[in-house]
C-alpha cells in the first residue's frame, strides 16, 4: 500500500517508481493527484485537508477537505485495504503510520526532510523536534532516496539515527529534444518565470509544456526551487543546478545550501542569473560523476529487501 503526502509533485514522483513496479495505486491529494494523473498512473484521490502556500511559506488548511479526512468512513475505507496488503509505504506521510498501526501492519517511512521545521515557529523547535523524533521511532522502517553522507542533498535536514540511505528515487520518462538552454522547473505561482522573461534570456518552464520532467536532459542547466526531488532528477540527468529560493522555505534552503556546497549547484539572485547561467559549464564535469552514481542505486531493491524483512 503506498501513501504520498499530496504538497508538490515530489513524494508521488518517488512513490511512481513502486506504483510502477508493484502494480499498486499511489493514495494520495492535492498536487499528488495532479501528478499522477500527469504521468498517467493509478490514484486513490483522498481530499486536500492542508496545502502550502509557497510564496509566504505556510500551511493553509482546507476546510472541505478536513471534513472529508475526519469522516470515520475514509479511514475505514483505508484500514480495510491496508489489511489485505503486506506492508504499508508513505512517502512522508503520517497518515500511513495511522493507518498501518491500525491495520497492525508494518510501515516503511520514506523521507527527505524531517527537521528542517520550515512551518513551525523557532520557539516551539526543541518542543518539536523531540516530537518528530519520538513519531519516527514508530515507523518500522526508514529509508532516505538520497547520496549518503557526505553526499546527502538532504543532510542539513536529517538528524536520523537509524535509516537506510538507497539513492535517488528517480523514474526515467521520455526526453524531448530541444536547443533551449535553461530550463525553469520552480513551482509556485509563476512569479520567478515571469521577473526571467524581463533579462530576455532563453528558457522554457513548466508553463509552456505539460510535462517540463521531459525537458531535462537537452537542457545546459536547470533552475529550480530547491525542491529535494528536483535536485534529484537534475543530478540524474546530469544538469547543474540554479537555485531560486525563498529563504524562508528552510527544507528548500539546505538543499540548496548543501548542493552549491558539493559543487554541482549554485544559489542565485535575479542579478546574477546571467552569470551563473555562464558557470553552468565549470559545474558539469563534478555533476556528471553524482549522476553515474545516481544510477548505480537500485532504490527499488532495496526498498523490496526492506519489504521482505517483515513478510
Amino acid at each position: 500500500m503506498l501513501i504520498a503526502e499530496g504538497n508538490g509533485y515530489g513524494h508521488a514522483s518517488r512513490l511512481s517508481l513502486l506504483a510502477t513496479y508493484f502494480k499498486e495505486p499511489i493514495i494520495t491529494f492535492y498536487k499528488g493527484v495532479e501528478f499522477c494523473k500527469k504521468e498517467g498512473i493509478p490514484y486513490i484521490d483522498i481530499g486536500t485537508p492542508y496545502y502550502i502556500d509557497d510564496e509566504n511559506v505556510a500551511l493553509k488548511l482546507n476546510i472541505n477537505g478536513m471534513k472529508r479526512w475526519f469522516k470515520p468512513l475514509l479511514l475505514k475505507n483505508l484500514v480495510d485495504m491496508a489489511k489485505e496488503k503486506d506492508v504499508i509505504i508513505g512517502d512522508t506521510s503520517l497518515l500511513a503510520l495511522v493507518i498501518g498501526k491500525i491495520a497492525k501492519k508494518p510501515v516503511i517511512g520514506i523521507f527527505s526532510d524531517v527537521y528542517s521545521n520550515t512551518f513551525i515557529p523557532s520557539f516551539i523547535n526543541p518542543i518539536s523536534k523531540k516530537t518528530i523524533a519520538a513519531v519516527l521511532n514508530m515507523f518500522d522502517s526508514l529509508l532516505i532516496p538520497d547520496f549518503p553522507p557526505p553526499y546527502s542533498i538532504s543532510s542539513l535536514n536529517l538528524q536520523l539515527k537509524k535509516a537506510r540511505f538507497i539513492g535517488p528515487m528517480v523514474k526515467p520518462i521520455r526526453q524531448v529534444k530541444h536547443n533551449i538552454p535553461l530550463v525553469v522547473s520552480a513551482g509556485g505561482n509563476g512569479i520567478e518565470v515571469k521577473r526571467i522573461k524581463d533579462l530576455g534570456l532563453r528558457f522554457i518552464s513548466q508553463y509552456d509544456v505539460k510535462n517540463i520532467r521531459q525537458y531535462y536532459k537537452h537542457a545546459k542547466g536547470i533552475l529550480t526551487h530547491g525542491g529535494h526531488t528536483t535536485i534529484m532528477e537534475g543530478i540524474y540527468y546530469a544538469k547543474p543546478l540554479l537555485f531560486f529560493v525563498n529563504k524562508k522555505y528552510k527544507e528548500r534552503l539546505n538543499n540548496s545550501v548543501k548542493a552549491e556546497s558539493l559543487g554541482i549547484g549554485r544559489i542565485v539572485s535575479l542579478e546574477s542569473l546571467p552569470m551563473a547561467i555562464d558557470e553552468i559549464d565549470f559545474m558539469k564535469k563534478r555533476v556528471l560523476w553524482f549522476s553515474k552514481w545516481a544510477r548505480r542505486f537500485n532504490p527499488v531493491k532495496d526498498v523490496e529487501d526492506e519489504i521482505s524483512k517483515f513478510v
